[in-house]
């Protein structure tokens, strides 16, 4: 008999949960998460060990939810329901998929995904979630579900977990609920594996402020990055957990979260009430109630001040450190975003116009893109710098922050009639790069989705051209949500 040296231990278990006391349940779920961490092992011995934990405790986890009626599952499906009109992408879903229930599909999906997302660590290849080797084990830990199903213990903690034993009123106890949901749940920790660690290199441990700016980009990610399979804000994904329609769920969404990168304000007032903040990158004022600092306001009207804000629950509130600025810096940083805030505008229209109001323009060439912009921005004979130069297959769309952005390699993926870049033969052999290899931005991907301009990106099937192509053309929002969530980022 084998014997298996990688074992899933109870603390691994509980650092997926919301709750820090054990559950009564913890044993039986923790046993069962070893006994899929066996299968895995079994059918995909060349996976790392963290991978085959984290499909292992996912499954587990699934199967936790599930049967305790948490919810964090059945959101995602909902979800997915109400943006594309079906539960999950890829699969073609029985009169025997069940929603709120156990299914096949479902325990497939996240071996998949989280297959998927560790390929793309060490290769830029897609995997296809029809493989037959995700078809194999998703079967055998179904099965394991199937017959365990009626009889599994419920963790009784987490049943309600969302809807009774967080208060929503206070920002400050609303905030760790959506921190463990962005770092730690199964569903969404995947994703987020890294990304603190990522935002965190340049964080000096000998800068003086390490710990101050350690806690503010730890906190800020929680609400600025979209995460997850569907890459929504982390109060999207509560909203739909506790079901959009209720009354918390609404209360959620109303809330219209909204978090700032920490950036630098003017204090324009200081009043018994409050505090009101000019940001250096609009008119809008700030008004930040007294009670937001639990040790007085230190500042004064005319002061300059760095900080990161949330807007919840109707009010705005202090989300990390607050530190002085300069006046100087103030200045500069509002004279900067005025100044591209109108060469963006004024970017867009000259482009628009030299291009028949068309938002998207191929280049073949450095040269190409040199001469169309030269014209159309009324630039000198000779570009003191051409950045694209020794570049081919170039994509120049309007971006309402940016004026214009250009990509290189990828408009020989674009089936359109201007583009003179297209080649069928080379986006049919490469075409699926366009997830993993070449960074859009959410405008440029609804355009080429609208226009259904990538027909020829294609996974590799076993059922067939035509099943890999569906794979793909049928679930193109959902697979750029996945592969390539900070593109969706406002």
């Amino acid at each position: 008999m084998k014997k298996y040296k990688n074992r899933i231990f109870h603390q691994e278990w509980q650092n997926l949960h919301p709750h820090s006391k054990p559950a009564s349940s913890d044993f039986y779920f923790v046993k069962l998460s070893n006994t899929f961490l066996e299968m895995v092992d079994d059918l995909f011995p060349v996976l790392s060990e963290k991978t085959k934990k984290r499909i292992a405790l996912s499954v587990a986890a699934y199967f936790e939810d599930i049967i305790s009626k948490f919810g964090l599952w059945n959101g995602f499906t909902r979800k997915h329901y109400q943006m594309y009109g079906k539960y999950l992408p890829f699969y073609e879903l029985s009169g025997s998929y069940l929603p709120e229930e156990i299914n096949i599909e479902d325990v497939m999906f996240l071996i998949w995904s989280i297959m998927q997302m560790e390929t793309l660590e060490t290769e830029q290849i897609m995997i296809n979630p029809e493989n037959i080797g995700i078809a194999a084990l998703g079967l055998k830990m179904f099965l394991v579900l199937e017959d365990e199903y009626e009889t599994a213990p419920e963790n009784e903690m987490l049943y309600n977990f969302f809807t009774e034993s967080v208060n929503y009123e206070s920002f400050f106890t609303f905030r760790p609920v959506i921190s463990w949901l962005y770092y730690n749940s199964y569903l969404i920790m995947p994703y987020t594996d890294g990304k603190l660690k990522e935002a965190l290199k340049d964080v000096k441990n000998n800068n003086e402020y390490t710990n101050v700016l350690t806690y503010t980009i730890t906190n800020e990610l929680i609400f600025r990055n979209p995460c997850g399979p569907l890459a929504l804000k982390t109060y999207e994904w509560l909203s739909a957990i506790v079901d959009e329609s209720t009354t918390l769920g609404k209360m959620l969404l109303e809330t219209q979260i909204r978090c700032k990168k920490s950036r630098i304000y003017l204090v324009t007032d200081v009043n018994d009430a409050g505090v009101t903040l000019l940001p250096y990158d609009n008119d809008e004022p700030i008004f930040l109630l007294k009670e937001v600092f639990t040790q007085g306001f230190p500042y004064k009207t005319g002061d300059t001040v760095i900080c990161n804000l949330v807007y919840y629950n109707k009010k705005w509130e202090l989300n990390g450190f607050i530190v002085n600025a300069t006046i100087q810096q103030y200045e500069k940083e509002r004279e900067e975003a005025k100044r591209q805030k109108e060469n963006a505008t004024y970017s867009m229209n000259l482009f628009l116009k030299a291009n028949d109001d068309k938002p998207i323009r191929y280049f073949r060439n450095g040269k190409e893109y040199e001469d169309f912009f030269k014209i159309a921005f009324k630039l000198p004979k000779k570009m003191k710098e051409n950045p694209f130069k020794g570049y081919k297959n170039l994509v120049s769309f309007i971006n309402a922050e940016y004026g214009t952005t250009t990509i290189a390699d990828l408009a020989i993926y674009i089936k359109d009639k201007d583009n003179p870049c297209y080649n069928k033969k080379i986006a049919d052999k490469y075409g699926l790069c366009v997830f993993s290899e070449i960074e859009l931005f959410k405008e440029l991907i609804d355009y080429l989705i609208k226009n259904q301009s990538l027909p020829d990106l294609a996974m590799n099937s076993l059922k067939g051209k035509e099943r890999g192509s569906e794979l793909v053309q049928k679930n193109l929002d959902f697979l750029f949500r996945f592969l390539q969530p900070q593109s969706f980022a406002p």
